[in-house]
């Protein structure tokens, strides 16, 4: 594997939702073979009430001890927010109401069939109901996706996205099969609704 991968990020959105464009350079993989357990696919962390998101991206959340590390000593153990590891259910809930957690998004590729899934990571990776849709395919060894969300879902476990104000986001690439821990991790963007961030999404 190459030591690193080049994405190409856009953003746009709307009265209702919002438009994140990934593209790049992949293998093709599960393209080719929609049987493949370990799909190509992008996964996206967003924050926007948390500083250490902020400055460290995804890298809060992923950890020595978790499944795959080498501090893993058998257990099974998912992403979690160093800020939730051995907090009460009333910590966690109160982090959850505040919209102090960290949502996560994914899209993967299964022959032309792109799927998507919704999640949030507090102490450990939970299921949210699937606000999300994608398009996009695998063309001249690229990669390009879609993911388009309501900026605000009513749901508990999505952060509310405001026009006018910047989020953050890291970007999680995984191709050619690799499992696990093994992918492309980004460092984290700001992405502005119709402000300065490093990606500027602009309304139409």
């Amino acid at each position: 594997m190459s030591g690193f991968k080049d994405v190409s990020v856009q953003a746009a959105y709307d009265a209702e939702n919002i438009y994140l464009r990934f593209q790049w350079q992949g293998s093709g993989a599960s393209v080719a073979d929609p049987a493949l357990k370990e799909a190509d696919r992008v996964s996206i962390q967003l924050a926007d009430k948390i500083k250490s998101f902020n400055d460290y991206g995804c890298f809060i959340s992923c950890h020595d001890d978790q499944t795959g590390m080498p501090e893993n000593r058998g257990e099974e153990k998912k992403l979690y927010g160093y800020f939730a590891k051995d907090k009460p259910r009333d910590k966690l809930d109160d982090y959850l109401s505040k919209g102090q957690f960290l949502d996560l998004w994914e899209a993967s590729f299964a022959g032309n069939e792109i799927k998507t899934g919704d999640e949030y990571i507090l102490e450990d990776r939970h299921e949210d109901k699937n606000d999300l849709s994608a398009t996009g395919g695998f063309a001249d060894g690229k990669y390009t996706v879609v993911v388009t969300r309501k900026l605000a879902t009513g749901d508990t476990g999505d952060i509310v996205l405001k026009d006018g104000k910047a989020f953050s986001i890291g970007i999680s690439i995984h191709d050619n099969k690799n499992k696990g821990r093994k992918h492309y991790t980004s460092f984290p963007l700001s992405v502005g609704l119709s402000v300065a961030g490093d990606v500027t999404a602009k309304k139409f």
